[in-house]
């Protein structure tokens, strides 16, 4: 587990000035809170690597409703499980990871309406403008959290 840098500062009125080290006192530990800045933009639970996994388990499930709702044809219409794709992106917490995501869900919502059957009818309508909401909002979320957890 890394180690976190945390720096406690003291007030200016007992000697701790903008830059200057007087009063500054550096900890390395591993449980500590830090007092300067909010928690939420210093500490980041989701690596980088994780960020990118969670972005391709979110390809690889769409791909396999994907896969098997056109191979079960118009007796079952899986279209609106495609919004697990964008969901799963936004765990990663990257805006581009969950608009990839969403994209990618709108296109194949769009592609599997002609194995369902549905295209041009109001259920391709409605399946299709669900799963464009919920990317959109997943999207607008996730850019939310990276801005939070920015450093």
């Amino acid at each position: 587990m890394p180690k976190l840098r945390c720096e406690f500062f003291t007030p200016r009125s007992q000697g701790g000035a903008k830059g200057s080290n007087v009063g500054r006192r550096n900890a390395t530990a591993s449980h500590e809170t830090i007092v300067r800045g909010h928690p939420a933009t210093r500490l980041t639970l989701v690596i980088e690597r994780t960020k990118r996994l969670f972005w391709r388990l979110s390809v690889v499930i769409m791909l396999i409703i994907a896969v098997a709702d056109s191979l079960l044809g118009s007796r079952v219409i899986l279209i609106g499980l495609l919004i697990i794709g964008p969901c799963c992106a936004l765990l990663g917490g990257r805006r581009a990871s969950a608009g990839q995501a969403g994209a990618i869900a709108v296109g194949l919502s769009l592609v599997l309406a002609l194995p369902d059957g549905i295209w041009g009818t109001t259920a391709q309508f409605a399946f299709t403008g669900a799963v464009l909401m919920v990317s959109i909002s997943c999207a607008w979320a996730a850019g939310i959290i990276e801005s939070a957890t920015k450093y």
